[in-house]
């Protein structure tokens, strides 16, 4: 979803400088353009705060799970008399929950790279925007001028014949 918006960010980037070249009805369809802009980059924090808040809830419980079971072991291990089938047991899942916090772990520093990756994205599109509006104002507050034609003087000395 978020490249369809950054690809819609880029064709109405090319349009605004379409619009440019044409100049007219230019700052009607700006201010369309523009207003499509900020609602793309309102849905894309949307969806990157909802993509945020729903990963880390899950890691949270996960977390918990794990944190349970870690507890419920020790309880296990204090209660146990020594039977070495129960001491296998708990220490197959012992190492299952090492494993699994190490994933958690590693999930949580994936979640943190990909956080930063969307809070990119989302300060290119907030960038892009303040670009888009200091465009906008540039072209309202002077008008189009004409290149100046350029006069060369001529700075070739006369050539001057030898006397023999």
């Amino acid at each position: 979803m978020a490249e369809k918006d950054l690809v819609k960010l880029l064709s109405l980037k090319d349009g605004v400088k379409e619009l440019e070249s044409r100049g007219s009805g230019l700052s009607g369809e700006i201010e369309v353009l523009t207003k499509e802009l900020a609602r793309i980059t309102r849905e894309q924090k949307a969806e990157v705060d909802k993509y945020r808040t729903d990963t880390e809830a899950e890691l949270s419980k996960r977390l918990a799970e794990a944190n349970k079971r870690d507890k419920e072991i020790n309880v296990r291990e204090k209660t146990v008399i020594s039977q070495e089938e129960e001491l296998k047991l708990i220490e197959g899942e012992w190492a299952n929950i090492k494993k699994e916090k190490e994933l958690l772990k590693q999930e949580q520093k994936d979640v943190l790279i990909t956080r930063s990756s969307y809070l990119d994205k989302e300060r290119l599109a907030e960038l892009r925007t303040e670009q888009l509006a200091t465009l906008i104002r540039e072209k309202e507050a002077k008008p189009k001028e004409l290149p100046k034609k350029v006069v060369k003087k001529d700075t070739k000395k006369p050539v001057q014949k030898k006397k023999k």
